[in-house]
């Protein structure tokens, strides 16, 4: 009888720690999926930042507006048509972001670095646009320029 006990405990005990860690590695496999998945989101919208970045750069660069750093003319259009709703989509896009990290975090009840390190990243990226942005129209307005002003053919020609 003893025998039969011991028995039955190793296989429950086999049992209950085979639960365990398939509980553990199953907790372990939702937060790579998650991460990873996060990861997948966020590259897209690092991109989008990226180039509503060079488009900030670009839309506040003098030279852009003249036609004289070789631009290509439908460059310069795209950007006086779409600059600001491709701000505003990105807003968004960081918005949604954040709270699909938010989201995570509740439920996984834990923080995952790679999240926060991507909302983070994110937030600070759309705030270094908004940085160059203010920046240039603050020095506009200092030279006494209209806040969103930029040059044209005739403005250099009648400056010199």
């Amino acid at each position: 009888m003893k025998n039969l006990k011991s028995k039955i405990e190793e296989v429950l005990e086999g049992y209950i720690s085979k639960i365990s860690q398939n509980r553990i590695l199953g907790k372990c496999h939702r937060i790579l999926l998650n991460t990873t998945l996060s990861l997948l989101l966020f590259l897209p919208l690092f991109i989008s930042l990226f180039i509503n970045y060079y488009l900030t750069v670009l839309k506040e660069t003098p030279l852009f507006w003249l036609n004289v750093g070789g631009y290509p003319i439908w460059l310069r259009h795209f950007v006086d048509i779409f600059y600001y709703p491709y701000l505003v989509t990105n807003l968004i896009l960081v918005i949604l972001f954040s709270i699909i990290v938010v989201l995570m975090l509740l439920k996984l009840k834990q923080a995952v670095k790679p999240l926060v390190a991507c909302l983070s990243l994110s937030w600070l990226f759309y705030g270094l646009i908004l940085f160059q942005m203010t920046a240039n129209n603050l020095d506009n307005v200092a030279k006494g320029n209209p806040v969103h002003w930029h040059p044209s053919k005739d403005y250099i020609v009648m400056r010199k």
